[in-house]
């Protein structure tokens, strides 16, 4: 779907990436994952067009390949209502405020959310939060989902809710995700692929093929902690 090709990204002196390449492949979740200051995130604003690179290109087997963001704290306009948070990518896009503001109403009722709709993002609890901020990212049917730690700010049980929620949705859309986290145990059961970052400048140390995808209830396995322990070897490099 995209292939990120020798991108070096410097701010002024300062070089965050440092040759680094990645295919993204289609319908797959990528889990992104490495220490703080290691260029996760600015690996996922380099692909989502926000920065630039000072080398290399990202390349798109489709022009028109849909991409949406959903950044660290939801992104939420908190003087927007719900509904007028999922509905603005589509009016932004020229579409009609009124069939807009139904198709988000829609959406949000799909996602566990009626009664919420017209709330501001100030009266919500961090998961109602979370789920708006799916929603507006899932809105024009994206291709690519682009989540930058979108579940670090959430309690454990929460977040694991989610985290099932998020599989759901996929398996339901077929989206590709790269998601970006700190939690070794969240890339391990989230994530097809693992790919683990580090250094300075960052650069990507393995690429891990998940052997526990797919696998029903493998939180609890013996097989999860496991890969849990492999992958953090892999940071401890």
């Amino acid at each position: 779907m995209l292939e990120v090709k020798n991108v070096t990204v410097s701010y002024g002196e300062f070089t965050a990436l440092g040759d680094i390449s990645l295919k993204l492949n289609r319908g797959e979740i990528c889990t992104l994952l490495g220490p703080s200051g290691c260029g996760k995130t600015t690996l996922l604003y380099t692909i989502a067009g926000l920065v630039k690179q000072k080398a290399g290109e990202i390349v798109k087997d489709d022009n028109a390949l849909r991409m949406s963001l959903i950044p660290q704290h939801y992104g939420l306009l908190p003087w927007k209502r719900a509904v007028d948070n999922v509905a603005l990518s589509l009016i932004i896009k020229g579409c009609d405020r009124r069939s807009s503001r139904l198709k988000a109403r829609g959406l949000l009722a799909e996602m566990g959310l009626s009664g919420v709709e017209d709330r501001f993002p100030g009266q919500m609890s961090g998961g109602q939060k979370q789920r708006v901020a799916l929603a507006r990212s899932l809105v024009f049917q994206p291709d690519l989902l682009l989540m930058d730690e979108p579940f670090s700010s959430l309690d454990q049980l929460t977040r694991e809710e989610l985290q099932e929620f998020l599989l759901m949705l996929h398996e339901k859309n077929e989206f590709t995700v790269l998601m970006v986290t700190h939690s070794i145990e969240e890339a391990v059961y989230l994530g097809q692929r693992i790919i683990v970052m580090g250094g300075e400048p960052g650069r990507i140390r393995r690429a891990l093929q998940n052997p526990l995808w797919g696998v029903k209830d493998k939180r609890t396995s013996a097989m999860y902690y496991e890969v849990c322990r492999q992958v953090r070897g892999c940071l401890e490099v």
